[in-house]
């Protein structure tokens, strides 16, 4: 199934993104917005489901779709270089 994302929450904290406004497509048409968290966005994606950014235009009164949406590893800023995911050792 595709879906859109049109808004996110942040945590408390202000400092990431908690939660997304998804809208499944149905029938070439956005429905209405559920609440997702970000594990079950990933979870989605990782199962074969597609993702994408999303805009209110008031002039099309219409959804324009944006960037495709993917999961993505990094490792944790800890300010260590030697410890990031592309210097560990290579397998």
């Amino acid at each position: 199934m595709d879906y859109l994302i049109t808004g996110t929450r942040n945590n408390m904290a202000g400092t990431r993104i908690e939660y997304y406004e998804v809208r499944a497509i149905v029938e070439n048409k956005a429905a209405a917005p559920s609440l997702w968290s970000m594990p079950q966005v990933a979870a989605a994606i990782l199962n074969g489901n597609s993702f994408t950014t999303a805009t209110w235009s008031p002039l099309n009164k219409a959804w324009l779709h944006g960037a495709l949406v993917e999961v993505t590893l990094r490792s944790h800023s800890d300010g260590t270089l030697i410890d990031n995911l592309n210097k560990l050792p290579k397998v």
